[in-house]
């Protein structure tokens, strides 16, 4: 079995700020069901983007079997009239309905975000705090699991070699430098 070729530097930037307005190659953006529920990220990213991406978006999701996002399914579109290239829709697992436990579910899902980054050869991703909102995930379990999957996809020589969490608040941002700093010094250790 051959192995990907690793690489040990990257950037990872936690800040305070607004998705929808990133100048990254990619952003990775949480998504409903696209029929039931939506999320924060989704509306914002939506709204700045412009009819072009909403337009896009559902066509992909009709072109779809059941005409929905399957839980940790993604769907690429462009940026249309965000700052960046690609938009990365992700639909996490709702915590409640993690069968497999929640943080396998969310790590399963980002991790197969930024592997379409890393297909899509994106050298700069932005994310929010992923699966916290709607899709019911403790903070501290998002920062956990999205810390680690960062820091894998880093790994990989073609991965982002930045990867920049856009969080809501100090509190969460806390959280989230709680979380690198533990996973480095994993990594260290």
């Amino acid at each position: 079995m051959s192995r990907a070729p690793l690489r040990a530097v990257g950037t990872i930037q936690l800040v305070v700020g607004d998705l929808a307005r990133e100048r990254v190659a990619a952003i990775i953006a949480p998504v409903g069901d696209g029929r039931t529920g939506v999320s924060r990220a989704q509306i914002a990213i939506q709204r700045t983007a412009g009819p072009g991406l909403v337009a896009e978006y559902d066509a992909l999701l009709a072109g779809l079997p059941s005409g929905v996002l399957a839980p940790l399914a993604h769907i690429v579109t462009r940026g249309h009239e965000l700052a960046c290239r690609y938009v990365v829709h992700c639909r996490p697992v709702e915590a409640a309905l993690a069968y497999e436990g929640e943080e396998r579910a969310l790590t399963r899902c980002l991790r197969s975000a930024f592997a379409k980054c890393q297909a899509l050869g994106v050298r700069s991703v932005a994310l929010p705090a992923i699966g916290t909102g709607a899709h019911g995930y403790r903070v501290t379990t998002a920062a956990r699991v999205a810390v680690r999957a960062a820091l894998e996809a880093q790994r990989h020589r073609d991965g982002p070699e930045l990867i920049r969490f856009l969080l809501t608040g100090p509190a969460t941002l806390e959280t989230f430098l709680h979380a690198l700093s533990d996973a480095r010094d994993g990594l260290m250790g």
